[in-house]
């Protein structure tokens, strides 16, 4: 049975091909002009450290090369203050000497002891991982102070032992500090230090600690299911970007082995959509995610991309899927396969490799297929690990060419006597070259349409009868019906044609237009021209068509609709705002006044005990609430401030409650 679709225009197009995410040599060259451009003519990054960081390290990555102008920048590397901006930018300096080689030249002794009281006194990851980086790196460029050892480092590495050892979570995620929620942002960071702190500084966690720093490590790979099409984030990340990046080069720099190939898939193609980048941290972070992507102890992440959305039956045309990595370099050792949802058509058929040069591997799908159809499939690449390394879902269709059966054309009248009976036989006109219809007459066309190739019914289609108005260009639009098996009719009344067009009398162009996306080419067949006469007036004069621009608005877009904003009113001159404004303020200045004629008396004042802590607990709550005032009218808004507002008027009443008991009390016994 046809299942006909009401008020769709006819499929006349087909699914475009899909996309892969990658990352070419060409997207890398792009990356690299855009933090060239940044740097600056001098290379300096307008003499911003953290863009200096960012852009430096971003070029490394990319190029594996150091940054024009390198002597330059190490020089002004070097001369910065870098004891003084925080525990960040001193970490971003000396990484940055480190990575232009003048590490060394480093005023050392400053820098390590800034780090080392960071490691001693941590209290997140953050504190622990910019301390620990920095030590590092003046360990690696032999420029440690000798007053800094690994005693020293190792003593003062304990407390924050602790502090990670409480920031780990059972989900092999970490907290960046005490009372935050994961990140993954935080968890990269803390592989990356213990990196640094067990390889190059040669610190060993406590006995305690190390179970979990060990079980830290080994939950990489269940951290990494949480990985989905739209990347990998944790609900403590904000920057899901470098959250992506950190981790990766974490796990990278640990080594991590026995990884999902599929869900690096997912993170390689997050990486690869952000390919406009508007600032060089975001630079920085996507250069570093793919280029930890590369670690060997990686395994290999494949793209797959459909080449042919469309197969028509009777071509040779086969199934052809493009296999790449991440960065778009052809592979073709992989072994795919292929495999239809239910397993009914395919199951694991293999595709063949067929182009070296684009990574090209080809089924043939026609072979199985002897009717229209949209084939759901699931396309699976198997590396050398033998572990699926890339994975899509894609929508072929297999499309045929449309054949109509003869059409027969019937005019009836009202008594359901014929009137006038033709044919058509495509792609001809009807023999009549001319049908009439009135007022009192239907026409019905009655066809067939089946594929070409299996002589068996499309089991969906979309077809439409157009009559056109030849002299005004009005169209009017008739769906079918089912007549059972292939076969439809179309039926047209004048009153039909009216209440689309209006009465518009004359000759009309008869066109039965059919598609759908399995139809290899849309049919397009003019059955004849249908004279046609309306209902006449009441008066007996001829129908009358509607105006001219009553009918053009018909078939048009309807005007945009604009938005009128009321004119803000007339502000008064800034003279008189600051007039009253002063004479709002006035009875404050009042009040100091009065309040310093008084004066002020401190002697009955309770010194010491209970008293004492209810009036500075009445006072100072009074105070919070003066400040609360004060912050309410900068940014508050009234949800936000009520439920604060009212704690500190219960902290007022209790504590004012409390200080004038004992003032009363006090005053009794006085007397």
């Amino acid at each position: 049975m046809h299942r006909f679709v009401r008020v769709l225009p006819v499929v006349l197009g087909l699914l475009a091909i899909s996309q892969a995410e990658v990352f070419t040599p060409k997207d890398s060259a792009s990356l690299s002009d855009f933090v060239l451009a940044k740097a600056g003519a001098d290379g300096l990054y307008a003499a911003r450290s953290a863009d200096a960081y960012h852009g430096s390290l971003a070029l490394a990555a990319l190029a594996d090369k150091q940054p024009a102008h390198a002597s330059r920048l190490c020089d002004w590397t070097v001369g910065s203050s870098y004891t003084k901006g925080g525990l960040q930018r001193l970490y971003q300096i000396v990484k940055l000497a480190a990575q232009l080689g003048c590490a060394a030249r480093i005023d050392a002794a400053p820098a390590a002891g800034q780090a080392l009281a960071a490691v001693a006194n941590a209290s997140s990851v953050d504190d622990i991982y910019y301390g620990i980086g920095t030590l590092a790196s003046l360990h690696h460029a032999k420029a440690l102070p000798k007053a800094i050892g690994l005693k020293e480092i190792t003593k003062a590495m304990q407390p924050s032992w602790a502090v990670l050892k409480r920031l780990i979570m059972s989900s092999g995620l970490v907290r960046p500090q005490p009372g935050t929620q994961s990140s993954i942002q935080a968890t990269g960071r803390a592989y990356l230090l213990l990196v640094e702190a067990r390889n190059e500084l040669r610190l060993q966690p406590p006995s305690d600690v190390e179970k979990a720093v060990d079980e830290l490590v080994a939950s990489i790979p269940k951290v990494l299911d949480g990985a989905t099409a739209k990347g990998l984030s944790a609900a403590g990340d904000k920057d899901w970007l470098g959250g992506i990046a950190t981790f990766l080069a974490g796990a990278a720099a640990v080594q991590a082995h026995g990884l999902d190939p599929l869900q690096l898939g997912h993170l390689a193609r997050a990486l690869a959509a952000t390919k406009e980048v508007g600032t060089l941290q975001q630079a920085f972070h996507l250069a570093t995610g793919l280029q930890a992507l590369k670690a060997k102890s990686f395994p290999q992440a494949l793209e797959i991309t459909l080449a042919t959305p469309a197969l028509a039956i009777g071509s040779e045309t086969p199934l052809r899927v493009l296999v790449t990595d991440f960065t778009g370099r052809p592979v073709t050792d992989a072994s795919v396969t292929a495999s239809s949802k239910g397993g009914s058509l395919l199951t694991d058929a293999s595709l063949k490799s067929v182009d070296s040069s684009t990574g090209a591997y080809e089924l043939d799908v026609l072979s199985h297929v002897q009717a229209p159809a949209k084939l759901e499939l699931t396309v699976t690449a198997v590396a050398e690990s033998g572990k699926p390394a890339g994975q899509v879902d894609v929508r072929v269709v297999v499309t045929d060419e449309l054949v109509p059966s003869p059409a027969t054309i019937t005019v009836s009248g009202a008594d359901s006597d014929t009137l006038q009976d033709t044919s058509a036989t495509f792609p001809d006109a009807a023999a009549d070259s001319t049908l009439a219809l009135d007022h009192t007459s239907s026409l019905k066309v009655a066809l067939g349409l089946k594929a070409a190739s299996a002589d068996a019914a499309f089991t969906e289609v979309q077809a439409l009868l157009r009559l056109t108005h030849l002299a005004s260009g009005a169209s009017a639009f008739f769906a079918p019906k089912s007549a059972g098996d292939d076969a439809l009719t179309i039926t047209i009344t004048t009153a039909g044609l009216a209440k689309q067009i209006g009465a518009h009398n004359g000759a009309y162009e008869a066109t039965l237009l059919a598609g759908h996306e399995t139809v290899a080419a849309p049919l397009v067949w003019l059955l004849g021209t249908v004279e046609v006469t309306h209902a006449p007036r009441d008066d007996g004069s001829p129908a009358l068509p509607p105006p001219a621009r009553a009918a053009a608005a018909a078939s048009q877009a309807l005007p945009e609709i604009r938005h009128i904003f009321r004119q803000p009113a007339a502000r008064p001159p800034q003279a008189v705002s600051y007039l009253f404004t002063g004479l709002a303020v006035a009875p404050l200045a009042v009040l100091l006044y009065m309040l310093a004629s008084i004066g002020v008396n401190f002697k009955g004042f309770p010194t010491e005990g209970g008293p004492l802590i209810a009036n500075l607990g009445f006072q100072a709550s009074i105070l919070a609430i003066l400040v609360l005032y004060v912050i309410f009218w900068l940014q508050l808004d009234l949800l936000t401030l009520l439920p604060i507002l009212a704690g500190l008027l219960l902290v007022a009443t209790v504590f004012g409650y409390s200080a004038l008991s004992s003032h009363g009390s006090s005053h009794l016994k006085d007397q």
